[in-house]
């Protein structure tokens, strides 16, 4: 009975010990499942904010890219202007060299005249061509200019025609009565309407 009475003691204990590693190890099995949840959300925190920080790069990278692309596109419109700019001043250069080079054969011509009825014609298309350059110039210009810029340069030509005229009759007075009265004066407005001319250009054509 008394060995009976050890056994059982014996059994008990060892069920005990047993109950109690068992409980111990769930214990630590519950920690470690606690441990790897809590590594789990931390690591989908920190993933979340490397995708939040690449989103916020990529966005300013982005927008970066935006500003640049804007300043290239004012800078080619910029560049576009200039150019444009400077082609129409070469043109209406080009055309005046054009200009002049038609007046040379009228000029050899007028060398060559034998009367002064001629010599008074040549002149007055020499005259008359420099006069179309000066209209198509001004026509231009009407179209560049703002109202207020081409309302003041309208004034100033003008006055300038007025000048002109002015001055070739001062000089034509010289062979007032003569043969020569009309040449001069026709040659008197070409020299001046060719200087106004390339004024025009250089100084007001955009």
């Amino acid at each position: 009975m008394k060995n009976c009475l050890i056994l059982f003691i014996s059994i008990f204990f060892l069920v005990s010990c047993s109950n109690d590693e068992s409980s111990e190890q769930a214990k630590n099995d519950a920690t470690d499942h606690n441990t790897s949840v809590e590594e789990a959300e931390n690591s989908s925190q920190e993933q979340k904010k490397d995708r939040e920080g690449q989103d916020e790069t990529s966005s300013s990278s982005n927008n970066n890219d935006k500003v640049e692309d804007e300043n290239k596109q004012t800078s080619n419109q910029s560049e576009e202007s200039n150019e444009q700019i400077e082609s129409t001043k070469k043109i209406y250069n080009d055309k005046l060299d054009e200009v002049e080079n038609s007046v040379r054969v009228l000029e050899s011509k007028l060398q060559k005249s034998e009367t002064q009825t001629e010599m008074n014609e040549l002149q007055a298309d020499i005259h008359q061509m420099w006069d179309d350059a000066l209209n198509e110039i001004y026509g231009v210009l009407k179209g560049q200019l703002t109202n207020n810029e081409f309302r003041k340069l309208r004034e100033e030509q003008l006055n300038w025609i007025n000048e002109r005229d002015a001055i070739a009759e001062e000089e034509a007075s010289v062979y007032q009565g003569g043969s020569l009265e009309t040449f001069q004066l026709l040659n008197t407005k070409a020299k001046l309407t060719k200087e106004r001319c390339y004024e025009l250009v250089d100084i007001y054509m955009k």
